[in-house]
């Protein structure tokens, strides 16, 4: 991505901690949004969904286990190869004996968890894609969003976001590190600026 175009770039970075928006052209930052909704507070929503319907306390790891066996957004559920759709068995404790005891957890249950999570992230991008100048608005349906962060590894993920923004969505091929690669790429061409090729 060509920060330094003339046209409009927008980014969508799901991280651990917040869901942070960002509309790119001319090398800055045209407008940004944040939102605390992200790797984190999906796990606290599991956390609660199981305590609720299941009764059972589990702790962050094991709701951070189920999120990643079972997270979806759209189309066909996380599924085993004769295509039965996938659970997981959550060990914790029993709220009403105090005892150790199993849950078998749902792809669909998780689903719906997650869609619960994510109308907050499509409010945000809804109204980011509403204080778009006009003229950048109109380059997103070329150049579409980006996705990067962790936690847009989830299935469906690009399907769920195109049907709101109605443009294309890719995601980062480097999701992990693309902020680290973009500072290092970011430095480089300052440090050549001023001081010539090193």
């Amino acid at each position: 991505m060509d920060i330094y175009a003339p046209k409009g770039h927008m980014v969508i970075d799901i991280g651990g901690g917040t869901t942070d928006f960002g509309i790119l052209s001319l090398g800055d930052v045209v407008l940004s949004k944040s939102i605390k909704v992200a790797g984190d507070y999906f796990d606290r929503q599991i956390i609660d969904h199981v305590k609720t319907i299941h009764k059972l306390e589990i702790g962050t790891q094991t709701a951070e286990s189920i999120k990643i066996k079972l997270a979806s957004l759209t189309g066909p559920l996380p599924s085993d190869d004769e295509g039965i759709a996938l659970t997981h068995t959550a060990m914790g404790q029993d709220l009403v004996s105090g005892l150790p005891r199993q849950a078998v957890i749902g792809a669909e249950e998780i689903r719906q968890v997650l869609l619960y999570c994510f109308e907050a992230i499509k409010s945000i991008l809804l109204s980011t894609l509403e204080e778009t100048p006009p003229e950048l608005a109109g380059d997103l349906v070329d150049n579409g969003i980006l996705l990067g962060g962790g936690y847009s590894q989830i299935d469906g993920i690009c399907d769920y976001f195109e049907a709101i923004a109605q443009v294309p969505v890719t995601i980062s091929d480097a999701l992990m590190t693309a902020v680290v690669d973009g500072c290092k790429k970011l430095l480089k061409l300052n440090t050549n600026h001023f001081f010539g090729e090193l």
